[in-house]
């Protein structure tokens, strides 16, 4: 959610603005999808988990979240939306929550719709709407709009805990897809690389070869 780096990689071709590398001080258990190219991008992801058993934060102003992160403007910045334990200087609050890094980092808390009792099934997309404007969605709700321009470079799907102590309970995301050519399409069928990242504690396996179903927990 908070404190990422950037990072630029350069080929003998061109520069290019890849996903961010994540703060050394945070925790990770993810699924990620990159496109190729900016001619191969995607214009939004979506995915879908149920609501878990509740998580644990033990470091005030820290967190425990389940997130969908999704690039914009075919480069390092991107929106995210998700369900966290932990907000502001409560590490109690369960809520459902959206973010932005335009590159400026904004935070917002959803206050319409609630996580719901453990097994509660709720859906996370975020989409290229119109002119730099990227539509932030829960259960098809629109929760937020970030002005950005267009481009998906990066889709990832898991875990952020801000300490190694706080606790994640088994979260399933499942769907997983990329908004490509106006169609909806599961991971492995979006055309780029499927990779994932993990930092002790925290794990992330494959649930299904097929749709590329992830896991992640602690």
């Amino acid at each position: 959610m908070r404190a990422f780096l950037l990072v630029l990689l350069t080929s003998a071709f061109s520069l290019l603005l890849v996903a961010p590398v994540h703060a050394a001080s945070h925790y990770y258990g993810e699924g990620e999808l990159t496109a190729a190219s900016t001619a191969t991008n995607y214009l939004g992801g979506y995915s879908q988990w149920l609501t878990p058993a509740k998580y644990t934060t033990t470091d005030s102003g820290g967190f425990t979240e389940e997130t969908i992160w999704v690039g914009t403007q075919n480069s390092s910045t991107w929106a995210e939306t998700g369900l966290t334990m932990g907000w502001s200087t409560s590490t109690t609050d369960w809520t459902m929550y959206w973010a932005e890094f335009t590159p400026t980092y904004n935070e917002y808390k959803v206050t319409t719709i609630s996580p719901g009792a453990t097994g509660t099934n709720h859906r996370y997309q975020i989409q290229y709407d119109s002119y730099k404007k990227w539509g932030v969605y829960i259960d098809y709700t629109k929760v937020g709009t970030s002005t950005q321009s267009a481009g998906t470079m990066f889709i990832y799907n898991g875990s952020e805990v801000t300490k190694s102590a706080n606790t994640l309970t088994a979260t399933y995301p499942s769907y997983m897809q990329c908004l490509k050519a106006g169609t909806w399409t599961y991971w492995k069928s979006c055309g780029g690389s499927l990779t994932s990242t993990a930092n002790t504690p925290y794990k992330w396996k494959w649930l299904d070869t097929t749709y590329k179903f992830g896991e992640s927990y602690e």
